[in-house]
């Protein structure tokens, strides 16, 4: 979970459905508020901690999903997405979806954001060596 400089907290959950919530201080106590909840069973696992940018914007992997690639699971190889502040809301947007080969596989653990944008994070699978059938998996980093 991370903080704003507000003191708001925000985390991922995957049940029941996978989603993205906030915590807001409030008199003692917390508000509790969803930013988004993913309603297609397509999307899978955000297991992973989030990270913020200077402008407030939200960062994550899933552990499955992206764009239907096979990585013998169903609905993908995993992906990485954001979450920018919009007219009173989230606006949703998948950054990446992995393909299981040289890029990587299955990332569940979280990303960080550089100064300039840059995004970095690992895959558990995938990558160049054949460790296991899938891999050995990646560092990986995406660029604005």
């Amino acid at each position: 979970m991370i903080f704003d400089p507000a003191g708001n907290l925000y985390g991922a959950f995957v049940e029941p459905q996978n989603g993205v919530f906030e915590l807001s201080p409030s008199n003692g106590s917390w508000t509790f508020t969803s930013l988004y909840v993913d309603h297609i069973d397509e999307l899978g696992f955000f297991y992973s901690p989030l990270a913020r940018d200077a402008a407030g914007n939200l960062y994550g992997t899933a552990e499955l999903g992206g764009d239907g690639n096979d990585c013998n699971v169903p609905y993908g190889c995993g992906f990485v997405y954001k979450l920018t502040p919009s007219a009173g809301g989230w606006a949703y947007a998948q950054l990446y979806a992995f393909t299981g080969g040289a890029d990587g596989a299955f990332p569940y653990g979280g990303v960080i954001v550089d100064a300039g944008g840059n995004i970095y994070g690992t895959a558990a699978a995938g990558g160049t060596n054949y460790c296991t059938y899938q891999g050995c998996g990646t560092v990986w980093e995406l660029t604005p």
